[in-house]
């Protein structure tokens, strides 16, 4: 296993025993399919978000707050964050979401809205405002952005997919309320047709992955494909040409994309099971899609700190076989320390490993390097 060693670590304006819930940068990525962006530059910045509320702009290199790079009450009950640009270019522009049911898109050249998307009131209780909101995505190709909320009170019951293309923000576009029944955990642009992307996947605690083309409106006819992990969803997304599904149990699991051919049935599953069975972990995390898949693992115990990527490296199969993706704990990068005894909740990767960002619930954002 190969370190990286620590570069930087944020001292930050925020308020005692808050988290730092995720963290992202404006580099351009390089490809819609594969999670690879291009090294980080003088000119970049890293966003992070933070339990009070704060979306926070950082130097690269130094983990600096910029001037006017605390912007306090981003949204109310913050929860996600994510850069909204084409393919290629740097992002001008950050979205964060949150629980008062709105999608702020902040200008980083002025660090004020350039625009704000509102979900629609709850069906169940109109006067209780807007859905809260718990997963975004976005595809700048099409200016579409998409949201999914999180359900009050126990499962099962009603969440909704909008997409709203942002020329028109008065109301979404398309509104999918049938396809989920408790809280929308992930939400991904599939690179199909091609970067003009307009199909979805969506994850969910109701165990469900779900494909739609958003090009149609009604929800039976826009589902291209579902798969039940049987567990509560905390990350999906691609690896390689096929879809994984990781569990809040730790459980990893494995799916083909749906034949074109609606006759022919799907194989099963492949499941790798508790990753805690299989590498010395607490946690695990996100794949990171690159040409060579990586799965972060954490751990927080006083013997082992650390995050540590591990490659994922395919089985040879038939057309009609499950896809089978094995785990390489001998291999891979290590960043001995981690966050100490706190979970690291996100990390965010430039440059094909040279620049690696984490945060956690420490309420600090690392740099590591190469």
């Amino acid at each position: 296993m190969a370190s990286i060693k620590l570069a930087a670590q944020s001292s930050l304006p925020v308020a005692p025993d808050s988290y730092i819930y995720s963290v992202t940068a404006t580099t351009p990525r390089t490809d819609l399919k594969f999670d690879t962006y291009q090294p980080i530059s003088s000119s970049d910045k890293v966003a992070a978000i933070s339990s009070d509320d704060s979306l926070l702009l950082l130097d690269p290199s130094t983990l600096k707050v910029l001037p006017n790079g605390h912007i306090r009450g981003a949204n109310s009950s913050l929860t996600c964050v994510k850069p909204y640009a084409p393919v290629g270019e740097q992002a001008n522009i950050i979205l964060t979401a949150g629980r008062d049911g709105i999608v702020k898109a902040w200008d980083l050249r002025t660090c004020r809205t350039a625009f704000t998307l509102s979900a629609p009131s709850s069906s169940r209780n109109p006067s209780a405002g807007p859905d809260a909101i718990s997963a975004i995505d976005c595809n700048a190709e099409t200016n579409a952005i998409a949201a999914g909320t999180e359900l009050e009170g126990d499962g099962p019951g009603d969440v909704r997919i909008y997409i709203w293309d942002h020329r028109n923000p008065q109301q979404p576009r398309i509104a999918y309320q049938e396809s989920h029944t408790d809280t929308i955990t992930e939400l991904r642009y599939l690179p199909y047709p091609s970067t003009a992307s307009t199909i979805l996947m969506s994850g969910s605690t109701d165990g469900l992955v779900n494909v739609f083309n958003t090009t149609i409106e009604d929800e039976d006819d826009a589902v291209l494909q579902v798969s039940n992990h049987y567990s509560a969803i905390h990350h999906t997304g691609l690896i390689g040409d096929n879809i994984y599904a990781l569990g809040t149990d730790e459980k990893l699991s494995f799916y083909v994309q749906q034949n074109p051919d609606l006759d022919q049935p799907d194989p099963e599953p492949y499941s790798l099971g508790d990753l805690r069975d299989q590498a010395p972990c607490d946690y695990a995390m996100r794949i990171w899609n690159g040409t060579r898949p990586f799965i972060a693992l954490g751990s927080h115990n006083l013997d082992e700190q650390g995050l540590g990527f591990f490659p994922l490296s395919p089985e040879a199969s038939s057309a009609t076989s499950s896809p089978r993706w094995n785990l390489n704990t001998t291999s891979g990068f290590i960043l001995p320390g981690g966050h100490g005894e706190e979970v690291i909740r996100d990390y965010f990767i430039a440059g094909e490993m040279k620049s690696v960002y984490t945060c956690g619930e420490d309420g600090s954002v690392k740099l590591w390097v190469q």
